[in-house]
């Protein structure tokens, strides 16, 4: 065995190097065994374990993998099967891939046993092989450009044409005719059933105050002008409160070419087209002019804040920048604007005005107010169509440019028709979440007057100046002031009864002269009451948990130190000041009262004076001492148990005391307006935010209860929803009471990242048991018939950057810790890179989990230390900076500096030793050598600053490059970042948003990437499926139950040629097997995060089984799917 061993070490070895120095092999050398037996000489080995031995600085490196699992990469990741790699890289070697480049290998393992990753803890995978479909090309990038082409080849073509031809002169006189009215050249006015276009704008006018349903329509191809006009405005009025079909828009005609359809925030038209709502999905496509816009030139957040605030105050940006450098010329100022079309069309066209005056008809106005002024608004109709056309004529040939790629165009095209079916439900869930937020509602308002009421109490013997939360509201009490009677008012009689002489009886109406609102109570008190005329009820109701009395009467504490509100500043704590307390002190806050407080509750510690450096003194300075003097020296005093984050403290409002703001998710510049807001729902569940009181307690839960219906039922109850007629052909499927559906009205590149953008679903979250209403996704149920097919990118943004990360190091997947870590890390024993890192600081894997995004999308150590501090209301301020230190350190790494070749050529000159990137200090030093013999700045000598040390050092260092390229692009689609962002308008500045960009925008060209080929598939193997939504980073499609099966095998080849094509635009022909397929691909009957979620809630008690009779759905994983599909048979 020694022997066979040694000889096959050998052979290993003599193939590695012919490997690394000759461009092809022999043959009968490539078909050579590449692994040897085990000598079993562990008991932990499996008797099927083999061993790849690879060169590593003189000696030998052991990996252990499997012979029953497939090839694995030398870091030992687990590749796909040799079957599936020939499918997706043909024509590739993957022999000479998997060696190529021997001292990458070397670099790679020297790297990850630098930080403790050890590559033979890897597990070995399931293999998947089966016939995938033809690739439509010679390789997967160029599979995915062709099938994208396919998809778009009409849309662009017919956008092309729009974009470069003039619009046809505006009619003089607008029809009022129900339906669609078709103006000619010759000046003839024709009724139509719809456009007859495969290109047109459109523009929708809705009344805002009386119904979602429009009332007119504007629309304009290369040939004509159209209008529409609601059946409602003959009979001046909406005779119904529920949408139906006939309320809305037709476009849809015989010709069932592609056709797209035109729009400023075109979504908005959308959701009024009644062809829209079919359950089979149409071929019309929308185009968003204001997506195209923030795509080629859109502003961050932060951007527009500085732009405003810049208009607000009239300052000029280029001369007064503060803290953010700049170029002089060319600001970002000079190449963005706002989204709004006004703003857009003005920003193309200087000088230009877009009149919006008579938008107010619209907002305010009623159905007789737009026929009395018809004609005008329908010219202000069909400019806003003019304003759009000219917009598109700008931007498209730019949008081109930037997004080359027809696979980017695709995604957005795919993405216009979302679609989200419900049934009665619906319904059941709105009233269910109102009535049970009502309930609660009245519960917390019942608690909230009762410590109202208690409170009131404290005004006798004016105990409310030793409260720590009342002492300073407004306890002045009106009081009954009597009229000056007149005597001829008075008329005075003998008493019968023996002990009264007389009466005396007023003659007038009152004693006083006016009748106070309830005098003798506390001015705050009253300003919660109601006033006679007013129904609001007897006492305090008109209290709420907005108010800023209520956190008082609630006696909240953080940290169990007392709220306080303060002008200007928020809401703060108090602590007291021991060390500047003053027994002859005076002041109204209740010092006493807060220093008794604090005892009880343990925050005050008693301290023995320091004796050591007073000793000497006492010793030294003395002439005569006594043990009374020594004993001084060990006198007792009370300190603060607590450190505080002297970065929220508020100087100088209350003597004796230290006032600290309560931390904003923002920084400590900002000011917290109501500490029961949803930012502090945690802060409550964790006991950092807390009362002592019962009722209060109860109050507290109460709110944190109601808080997601609260805040989301105006958007949740404004869904424009159209319920079908049982006799209409759109319903033929739906077996339901009731059966309708939702158009979100999504922004498809909603931010510079182009993510896309709506108020509802794409911020749904998960059901929570103790949110009322948090079951809202669960309520959108396929007909019958059909089901939701989707899936979860496992680890999307992780995987994106480190895969880049991989690429840029050495070329080979899991080369980073970083990478590696995404790969092969494992939850179960803490090797996964979210456990990793709550273990190195202390923090739940969740919280973990929210930092690692953080850190990726660009946040900084400062994020980090006020992230920590969130998470843990009970961490000081130095532990917070400590631990996101020792973070940053782990992985991002030290910041070092390249130098350039006059830096190099000076550190040649004064013979100082450098190897690799220099420090700041290095480079300093080497500065002040330059400045005796130039006048060289700091500057002058730099490259670039890179990282180096962390696991994440490779990652970050790839991103910066991106971010800071001439013309930064995705590295997968080529998609342009926002040129509000480009260096060359923004110099070094806005440098977290532009390294987020790379990750979250590569994130969007997965998306595009899934959607295209998705549509291939679908299209090509004739799956029932139209595409549903994506929130996030999962996919849903819509799927006839009979295909869904199918459906679900379309999205693992999808998934295993999206990252196929990632890795191969990074320059790596291979893939792992950990992130090839879906985790699971789920198929169930409603939206949930999870087919077993039973979304319990407060509205929904019983459950979706029992309270809906909804069961769990089906989780399959790709050998489960292979298993219900004939073994891959799409």
């Amino acid at each position: 065995n020694n022997w066979r061993c040694l000889i096959e070490n050998l052979v290993i070895n003599m193939r590695l190097f012919f490997e690394r120095y000759f461009s092809h092999m022999p043959d009968w050398f490539l078909k050579q065994k590449k692994t040897r037996t085990l000598y079993f000489g562990k008991k932990d080995k499996p008797p099927n374990a083999t061993k790849k031995v690879y060169e590593i600085s003189g000696g030998f490196r052991d990996e252990f993998v499997s012979d029953t699992v497939g090839p694995v990469n030398p870091l030992n990741i687990p590749l796909i099967s040799d079957e599936l790699h020939s499918q997706i890289f043909p024509g590739r070697n993957r022999q000479v891939t998997l060696h190529s480049d021997f001292e990458n290998i070397k670099k790679a393992i020297s790297h990850l046993n630098d930080h403790n990753i050890n590559t033979e803890s890897a597990k070995p995978v399931d293999r998947v092989s089966f016939n995938l479909p033809r690739l439509q090309g010679e390789n997967i990038e160029e599979h995915f450009r062709n099938i994208a082409f396919d998809y778009i080849r009409y849309y662009k073509k017919n956008i092309d044409r729009i974009s470069t031809k003039n619009l046809p002169v505006l009619p003089d006189n607008w029809k009022l005719v129900t339906g669609w009215t078709k103006y000619c050249k010759n000046g003839e006015a024709v009724m139509v059933s719809c456009p007859d276009e495969q290109a047109y704008l459109l523009d929708v006018e809705v009344l805002v105050q009386h119904s979602p349903a429009p009332v007119i329509a504007v629309a304009a191809s290369c040939n004509s002008w159209y209008s529409w006009c609601s059946p409602s405005l003959e009979m001046k009025q909406v005779n119904h409160k529920e949408l139906n079909l006939e309320d809305l828009i037709p476009v849809m005609s015989q010709n069932v070419c592609p056709r797209i359809i035109i729009g400023h925030n075109v979504s908005y038209d959308r959701a009024r087209i009644s062809d829209q709502y079919n359950l089979k999905c149409p071929n019309t496509r929308f185009l968003d002019t204001m997506s195209l816009h923030i795509a080629v030139s859109g502003m961050t957040t932060y951007q527009r804040a500085l732009l405003m605030g810049a208009k607000k105050k009239d300052i000029d940006l280029k001369k007064n920048f503060g803290k953010i450098r700049a170029p002089p010329l060319n600001l970002w100022t000079d190449i963005s604007c706002k989204n709004s079309l006004a703003d857009i069309y003005q920003f193309y066209n200087p000088g230009k005005l877009l009149e919006k005056d008579q938008r107010n008809v619209f907002v305010r106005g009623c159905h007789k107010d737009v026929v009395d002024d018809f004609q005008n608004l329908m010219m202000y109709c069909a400019r806003d169509v003019v304003a759009t056309h000219n917009i598109l004529t700008h931007i498209w040939p730019q949008f081109l440019t930037r997004f080359s790629h027809p696979v980017t165009l695709a995604g957005m095209l795919e993405m216009s028709v979302t679609y989200l079916p419900v049934n009665q439900n619906w319904e059941h869930y709105c009233l269910a979440s109102k009535e049970t937020f009502d309930d609660l509602n009245v519960e917390l308002k019942k608690s909230l007057m009762n410590l109202a009421d208690d409170a009131c109490q404290l005004l006798h013997d004016d105990k409310y100046k030793k409260n720590l939360w009342l002492w300073d509201l407004d306890w002045s009490v009106k009081h009954l002031k009597p009229k000056t009677i007149d005597q001829d008012n008075i008329q005075k009689y003998n008493s019968k009864d023996s002990n009264i002489k007389e009466w005396t009886i007023f003659k007038g109406h009152s004693l006083t002269k006016r009748q106070k609102h309830m005098p003798g109570f506390p001015s705050w008190y009253i300003k919660l009451c109601p006033k006679r005329s007013e129904l609001e009820g007897y006492g305090p109701s008109l209290i709420s948990s907005s108010m800023k009395v209520t956190p008082k009467l609630l006696n909240l504490t953080w940290k169990d130190y007392p709220l306080q509100n303060i002008d200007k500043c928020g809401w703060s704590y108090v602590v007291p000041d021991i060390g500047n307390l003053d027994e002859h002190l005076v002041v109204d806050y209740p010092i006493q009262a807060l220093i008794e407080h604090c005892n009880n509750f343990g925050l005050l510690r008693v301290r023995r004076n320091d004796p050591e450096h007073n000793v000497d003194e006492v010793f030294d300075f003395n002439d005569s001492w006594d043990v009374q003097q020594l004993d001084n020296l060990f006198e007792e005093s009370l300190d603060v148990v607590n450190v505080f984050d002297e970065d929220y403290f508020i100087p100088g409002v209350i003597p004796g005391c230290r006032l600290y703001k309560l931390p904003h998710k923002n920084g400590p510049q900002h000011n917290v307006g109501n500490p029961l807001s949803k930012d502090f729902l945690c802060r409550i569940e964790d006991g950092t935010l807390k009362s002592s009181s019962d009722i209060a307690s109860l109050a507290l839960k109460i709110s944190q209860m109601i808080s997601y219906w609260r805040n989301h039922s105006p958007r949740i109850l404004g869904q424009i929803v159209l319920w079908f007629d049982k006799t209409t052909e759109v319903t033929s499927r739906w077996q339901h009471d009731k059966s309708g559906a939702i158009l979100p009205q999504t922004i498809i590149s909603g931010t510079i990242t182009r993510r896309a953008v709506e108020p509802t679903w794409m911020t749904a979250t998960n059901a929570q048991s103790e949110r009322v209403g948090s079951e809202l996704k669960s309520m959108i149920q396929a007909p019958s018939g059909y089901c939701f097919v989707g899936a979860d990118v496992d680890s999307q943004e992780l995987w994106i950057a480190g895969v880049i990360s991989d690429s840029h190091f050495a070329k080979l997947h899991g080369a980073s810790a970083f990478g590696w870590m995404t790969l092969q890390g494992n939850k179960s024993d803490g090797t996964d890179l979210h456990s990793k890192t709550a273990d190195l600081i202390g923090i739940s894997r969740s919280q973990a989990k929210v930092m690692n995004y953080a850190r990726i999308y660009g946040a900084g150590k400062i994020f980090a230390k006020q992230l920590l501090l969130q998470f843990n209301g009970f961490m000081t301020e130095e532990e917070a900076s400590s631990k996101a230190h020792k973070i940053y350190c782990q992985t991002k790494g030290t910041k070092k500096y390249l130098l350039n070749e006059f830096g190099e050529n000076m550190v040649t000159e004064l013979g100082i030793p450098c190897n690799g990137p220099l420090t700041l200090g290095q480079v300093r030093s080497l500065k002040e050598e330059a400045l005796k013999s130039s006048s060289k700045d700091l500057e002058d000598l730099v490259l670039k600053s890179v990282w180096e040390g962390g696991t994440e050092s490779h990652m970050f260092n790839k991103l910066e490059e991106i971010a800071t390229s001439k013309e930064p692009k995705t590295p997968f689609l080529d998609a342009r970042i926002t040129k509000a962002l480009e260096p060359r308008f923004v110099d070094d500045n806005f440098m977290t948003s532009r390294v987020n960009w790379v990750v979250q925008s590569s994130a969007v060209d997965y998306l595009h990437l899934m959607l295209a080929s998705m549509a291939y598939l679908c299209s090509k193997y004739r799956i029932d499926a139209r595409f549903s939504i994506s929130i996030h980073d999962e996919v849903r499609y819509l799927v006839s139950t009979n295909d869904k099966y199918r459906a679900a095998l379309a999205l693992q080849v999808t998934n295993v040629w999206v990252r196929a094509f990632f890795a191969s635009k990074l320059g790596m022909d291979d893939l792992p097997e950990s992130v090839a397929f879906f985790s699971a691909v789920e198929i169930d009957s409603v939206l949930r995060k999870e087919v077993n979620m039973d979304c319990v809630t407060p509205s929904n008690p019983y459950g979706l089984q029992k309270g809906y009779g909804i069961n769990p759905g089906e989780s399959l994983n790709i050998q489960q799917v292979l298993e219900k599909t004939n073994c891959g048979k799409l």
